[in-house]
Parts: structure tokens; sequence; C-alpha cells
């Protein structure tokens, strides 16, 4: 049980450290390697930016969220489940955020 929390905890950090390292320190250029890349965001250089500012902080937020929805659930819930529960809502929300940038990026 202690594993499954210390796992959690390293896998948490993770999904709030990238984005938050996307937010610092976006990528500048556009490129095929790293940052949000769909077609239209890498459509020009305006595109781009937008596109890594508003997915890298949406994305920290759903991170930051499932974090804390984790925490919670562990009052509640065994280790397991919480952690199963909370990296649902992440992936919803990582799919999410994917949705709301394009449409954001649509709009511009």
């Amino acid at each position: 049980m202690k594993e499954i929390i210390i796992l959690s905890a390293i896998l948490f950090t993770s999904i709030i450290l990238i984005p938050l390292f996307f937010v610092v320190w976006p990528p500048k250029k556009i490129n095929g390697l790293y940052g949000y890349r769909t077609p239209r965001s890498m459509k020009n250089q305006k595109n781009w930016d937008a596109a890594q500012r508003y997915s890298s902080r949406l994305l920290l937020k759903f991170s930051i969220i499932s974090f804390l929805l984790f925490l919670i659930l562990l009052l509640f819930l065994n280790p397991g489940a919480s952690f199963l529960v909370a990296i649902g809502v992440w992936m919803i929300g990582a799919l999410t955020t994917i949705m709301f940038t394009e449409m954001y990026l649509k709009n511009l």
C-alpha cells in the first residue's frame, strides 16, 4: 500500500512538472519534436505560440486538479482506487486540453 502512494507521488509530480516546464519555457520555434503539435498549431508562428501558452496552462490546471482529487480520495478509498480515479480524471483532462486548444486556435 505504501508503494502505491510513493509511485503515485512520483507520477503526479511528473504530470505536474512537465506542463509547468512548458508554461515557464515554451518551445519558441515550430518543431516536430516537442510541444503542442497539431496541424493547426504548426500552421504559423502565431498559432504555435498561442497553442503552447494555452495548452500548457490548461494541462497544468488539470494535472493539479487530478493530484488534489487523488489526495482527497485517499481519505475515503484505498490508494489503488484513488490512483485509478485520479488518473482517469487526468486522462479526460488531457483529451479535453486538446479539444479546447483546437477550438481556441480555430477562433484566432
